[in-house]
């Protein structure tokens, strides 16, 4: 199989509201996506995109130890439109600088969110030819983003019978998730 040049672009609010109340399930949601992005091919961009408000010293340090650039914003609005500006830039730039060095130009565009703002962005890049990954940390996702993108992946999520603690009915492990708290595929 041909690894793919990657660039991954991280909503962190949209992944915030995902793994804010649990530690443990943002280290196993991390796995999941540098596993994800390592399986497809060689990373090349990492950047997160972070509102000020949802700033949680763990979470950001942990991305960085992962060599995730951050970048930061005042105004939770801007998140997806800074995303998309240096997702643009950042192909534009590698594809015309770097054209006659294959290597280094990108193939596969990840994006790390469940909204469906970045829908029209990403089939301007498929008639591009570039092949989309979408790695979505929330539960409910639409079908626009599901057919959009070439390969989807869902994050862990908190096990909704035992409400992540993997403890049932105050005494017994949960079979549901192992006593782990953590379900795969709720």
């Amino acid at each position: 199989m041909r690894l793919h040049n990657v660039a991954a672009y991280l909503d962190f609010p949209n992944y915030y509201h995902h793994v804010r109340n649990i530690g443990k399930l943002h280290y196993k949601c991390l796995d999941v996506i540098e596993e994800a992005l390592n399986k497809i091919g060689i990373v090349k961009i990492k950047k997160a995109f972070v509102f000020q408000k949802y700033f949680n010293e763990d979470l950001i340090s942990s991305l960085i130890n992962n060599n995730w650039q951050i970048i930061k914003s005042s105004i939770e609005k801007d998140i997806d439109c800074l995303l998309v500006t240096h997702l643009l830039k950042d192909l534009w730039y590698r594809k015309n600088l770097f054209d006659l060095i294959k290597k280094q130009k990108i193939s596969t565009i990840c994006i790390i969110s469940g909204d469906k703002d970045f829908v029209h962005p990403e089939s301007i890049l498929k008639e591009q030819k570039y092949k989309i990954m979408r790695i979505i940390p929330n539960g409910m996702v639409s079908y626009e983003v599901r057919e959009n993108s070439d390969i989807n992946i869902k994050l862990p999520s908190y096990c909704r019978k035992c409400f992540g603690t993997g403890i049932y009915q105050e005494k017994w492990k949960c079979w549901t998730c192992g006593g782990t708290g953590i379900y795969p595929n709720c």
